[in-house]
């Protein structure tokens, strides 16, 4: 599997393109699927997020949520599933400074739950646990002069 981020902390673009392999599964001789898919959409800029880097991504009720850090918080972009294409919603912020960095997350029903922890002393972490229920119905911000 092949994902690949470029450019969304200067608001360029989101891009990932996930490659459909076969992989064979230790001790066993099944092998398992990989469905492939591709998308790309424009992220206005995000002057905030500086620094730091993206970590987790789940598509739930169509809403694709994706995990990152910056040098200040750590944070959930939300993008929107239109037809084959994702629009983005906006970001959400989670713990500020010292504990900026946001890992990757897991998703059962209506709750998402992401630890986030401080990357330079290593010696504090939290797990938040955020209800994602209407996610879906959010709409992009307005832009900002």
């Amino acid at each position: 599997m092949i994902l690949s981020f470029k450019n969304v902390i200067t608001g360029v673009s989101l891009c990932i393109g996930i490659q459909a392999t076969g992989q064979p599964l230790p001790n066993s001789k099944e092998t398992l699927s990989i469905e492939s898919t591709r998308f790309s959409c424009s992220v206005s800029e995000q002057k905030e997020l500086v620094g730091g880097h993206l970590q987790g991504i789940q598509l739930h009720n169509e809403t694709l949520f994706v995990s990152g850090s910056s040098k200040e918080f750590g944070y959930l972009s939300l993008f929107q599933k239109l037809g084959s294409d994702f629009r983005f919603i906006g970001l959400k912020k989670l713990a500020t400074d010292p504990l900026n960095h946001a890992g990757g997350f897991q998703i059962a029903e209506n709750w998402l739950a992401i630890g986030l922890e401080d990357p330079v002393g290593k010696r504090e972490s939290i797990v938040q646990i955020i209800d994602v229920r209407g996610a879906e119905r959010k709409v992009q911000p307005k832009p900002t002069a």
